[in-house]
């Protein structure tokens, strides 16, 4: 109880971050015998989840397959196991879609977000850095997204130290019309050499920081260039329509982007997985970023929407079904003149007929989520 409570300031989360021995001793406790410190453990971690960088560590060191067994036993189940599970979950979107097999509209993806299949019945769920350091192999790919946003101003940044770019230095107001242009103390030059130097420092910080290295694999995201090419075409065809058009736009777009229109009978042809192995092969890597592929269906092609829509505001969900099969879900009223109709689910299709929305538990819905 006392770790939680210290948890609650952010300062406090900063000191437990940086000492590396309480977090694996935390999640050791979860295994303990008694049932208060089980609840207590539950607790803490329920507490520190909302520091991402405490939750990952919490995830690297297996509590969530320990709060999960938990769960699983009458005996040891309780709130406190349920709130730590959901508080684990929530925090990494990638454990709770492996492990649910379901995001929720309110669940928006960010920059690091992957999927990396179903965490089977006893199985562990795996970091992206450990993920990466596998040997590639003939099983589905890990798909990623990450493209941060370049920050402000980065862009200015990186244009100085050309020839045209100096600073002007402050020089006696009897003196400056005569020697602008002309001539410059040693001191002026020094300093400005000094700016010009820091700003290139400035600079290189801010192109290496759109790539994120985990310390302890080496690992580097790198910035998926496709992605945020295709955010930034997307975009401005989504602006100032009805969520309806939106939601269209976007299918038709992410069906372009991964090989257009399929039918049902040609699926089983498509050629996606010779594609992806070619991926994978080329990129030395089982991860793949998002953007990178060219040839889809219901997986690839639903994770695309879904991250896409939640960087564009789109509200929708992403359900994993089997045999490859994944979908997106979207509430959309009706109205026909000054009558309006009880907000539906609704099934985007992003492959046989892109932009077509299909009633969910209608037939054609059934057809597109489960083989037959």
């Amino acid at each position: 109880m006392v770790l939680s409570a210290y948890g609650i300031d952010q300062k406090a989360r900063e000191d437990i971050k940086n000492n590396q021995p309480i977090i694996p001793l935390l999640v050791s406790l979860l295994r303990s015998n008694h049932d208060e410190v089980r609840r207590n453990a539950c607790f803490a971690i329920s507490v520190l989840c909302v520091e991402q960088a405490i939750a990952i560590e919490i995830l690297r060191n297996g509590a969530l397959e320990i709060v999960r067994d938990l769960n699983t036993s009458e005996s040891r189940k309780s709130k406190f196991t349920e709130m730590a599970l959901q508080r684990i979950l929530d925090s990494h979107l990638s454990a709770k879609y492996s492990y649910l097999g379901r995001l929720e509209s309110n669940n928006i993806t960010t920059d690091g977000f992957y999927d990396m299949g179903p965490v089977r019945d006893g199985g562990k769920f795996l970091t992206i850095e450990e993920l990466a350091a596998e040997e590639v192999n003939d099983r589905r790919p890990i798909l990623l997204v990450y493209a941060p946003e370049k920050k402000k101003g980065s862009e200015s940044k990186e244009k100085i130290g050309t020839p045209t770019t100096t600073r002007t230095a402050k020089t006696p107001k009897a003196s400056s019309k005569e020697r602008d242009g002309k001539t410059r103390t040693k001191k002026d030059k020094t300093n400005e050499k000094r700016d010009l130097s820091e700003d290139k420092k400035h600079s290189e910080k801010d192109v290496s920081g759109t790539n994120n290295s985990d310390s302890k694999s080496g690992y580097k995201l790198t910035t998926d260039q496709d992605f945020q090419m295709y955010l930034d075409e997307i975009q401005p065809q989504v602006t100032k329509v009805p969520l309806s058009e939106q939601i269209s736009t976007l299918a038709r777009f992410v069906s372009e982007k991964m090989g257009g229109t399929i039918s049902p009978d040609d699926v089983a042809t498509f050629g996606y997985e010779v594609a992806m192995n070619q991926l994978k092969t080329e990129l030395h890597s089982n991860v793949i970023p998002i953007g990178r592929i060219r040839k889809g269906i219901h997986a690839q092609r639903a994770f695309l929407f879904k991250t896409l829509a939640d960087r564009l505001g789109i509200p929708c969900t992403l359900t994993r079904g089997n045999y490859n099969r994944a979908w997106n879900e979207v509430i959309l009223g009706q109205s026909s003149g000054a009558v309006r109709y009880p907000a539906k689910t609704w099934i985007v299709d992003l492959l046989h007929e892109p932009g077509r929305l299909l009633l969910a538990n209608s037939s054609d819905a059934r057809i597109y989520t489960i083989l037959s």
